[in-house]
């Protein structure tokens, strides 16, 4: 046991280091600059007090997400770093602690991979202190609370001072209004199981709900976003001349072109491990669950083939344009890709979906991943309600990715023989290389 714990110790240092200093070298800019000329002195909470207040009302609904993000804007760069190597290393232990229960050294390798493989970049958008805190900051939060509160505790205070914080940390994830609808979606489709455990998890149950509906009634009355809705419009010509369908079409066929045609590792990683499931436990599956368990991969494939032929070689170019209004608004013009496109996307999800309905053990987890899936896509499709879809640039498919990977984590982890995983994870290293 004290060897399992020092090889964790380990890699959770080695991360941290990464991490802490791949921030610490990268060069501030954008918002990050903007934000920490308010600061020449330093820390200062009574201006922090008044910029987050001036912004609900001009600007953003993100009260505690901003309020953190000024903080940190306001302090030596070098605790921005720190903190943020520091939460990798939470993140981390959450899933090590989750996805490997028996210890095994491979899975905690697994782990690290999968989350060092997320596109860090999408932190640099806005700049990197500004984007981190704003998204990465509000999962963590997010994750370790709803490991707050499924501990179990025999001391009544201890359990209150639990709900207290987690309470906390889930009022300050959910004011992210992603975080917030990928929540709605997930607890839609529990909803029935978790009227089963409501006796048993009534407080918890109760926890969630009421710190999403403050954040729902918070974004929906905040005026600022109206403002800045009137403000971005005028960046986007056209926008607020499009239909419903129009906009719901741009958020879709802008995460389509994303994830499936510029190597995307979140989705590849996903796709693959399914693959691997499959492959490891084909004697056990019909060909259905094969074809189900192979496509998502052959797919992903196919559709990166195709991207690095149409980039490199100029073929197949005409199945891969995008109208930035949508598809809808220009049909005649854009059908071949709309087809295509739309093609892609929906076999990939079915087929995935298929899978994990087919595969999976229990109701509880089916629906589970499930919902945390279509919540991801809902968080990012929805951004095509927003002006700011194109100008917020990869940052708004950070939910997405994150759910991606630990789909994947979760598969590989606990599906797959310990000495075949030995043999995925040195050919993913060198994938990765």
């Amino acid at each position: 046991m004290k060897k399992v714990k020092s090889f964790n110790y380990i890699i959770y240092g080695i991360a941290f280091m990464l991490i802490t200093l791949f921030l610490y070298r990268v060069p501030l800019y954008g918002d990050d600059i903007v934000n920490r000329r308010l600061f020449p002195n330093g820390i200062d909470i009574g201006k922090i007090n008044s910029l987050v207040y001036n912004q609900y009302y001009k600007w953003s609904s993100r009260t505690l997400i901003n309020f953190v993000m000024f903080i940190f804007e306001s302090l030596p760069k070098i605790v921005f770093c720190i903190i943020s190597g520091l939460l990798f290393c939470v993140l981390l232990h959450l899933f090590n602690q989750r996805f490997n229960k028996q210890n095994e050294k491979v899975n905690l390798l697994i782990i690290l991979l999968a989350f060092l493989s997320f596109p860090i970049i999408y932190f640099s958008t806005a700049g990197w202190i500004a984007t981190t805190t704003t998204y990465f900051f509000p999962i963590v939060a997010l994750l370790y609370s709803y490991k707050l509160l499924l501990i179990s505790n025999k001391s009544i205070s201890k359990r209150i001072v639990n709900d207290i914080f987690a309470t906390l940390l889930l009022t300050y994830s959910f004011n992210n209004e992603q975080l917030a609808l990928c929540a709605i979606v997930v607890i839609t489709f529990m909803f029935p199981v978790l009227l089963e455990n409501l006796k048993k998890y009534k407080i918890e149950f109760f926890v969630i709900i009421v710190s999403l509906l403050v954040n729902i009634l918070w974004i929906i009355k905040c005026p600022g976003n109206k403002i800045r809705n009137i403000s971005e419009s005028r960046n986007f010509v056209g926008f607020n001349h499009l239909t419903v369908i129009n906009k719901f079409d741009i958020g879709i066929i802008s995460t389509i072109q994303h994830y499936f045609f510029g190597m995307n590792l979140p989705i590849i990683i996903l796709s693959f491990a399914i693959f691997f499931v499959s492959l490891e436990r084909r004697i056990y599956l019909n060909k259905g669950m094969l074809i189900f368990g192979y496509g998502p991969a052959i797919l992903i494939t196919f559709t990166n083939v195709i991207h690095f032929f149409a980039y490199h070689f100029n073929i197949g170019t005409s199945f891969l344009n995008m109208n930035r209004t949508g598809f809808l608004t220009n049909i005649v013009q854009f059908y071949k890709d709309a087809i295509f496109q739309y093609s892609i996307g929906i076999i990939w999800l079915c087929l995935v979906i298929a899978w994990l309905w087919k595969f999976l053990p229990t109701n509880n987890k089916r629906l589970l991943a499930t919902s945390s899936l279509l919540g991801g896509i809902a968080s990012r499709v929805a951004m095509g309600f927003s002006p700011t879809v194109y100008a917020s640039s990869t940052r708004t498919c950070v939910i997405l990715s994150f759910i991606l990977l630990i789909l994947a984590v979760y598969l590989l982890c606990n599906y797959i023989k310990k000495e075949i995983l030995y043999y995925y994870y040195f050919r993913y290293c060198a994938f990765l290389i």
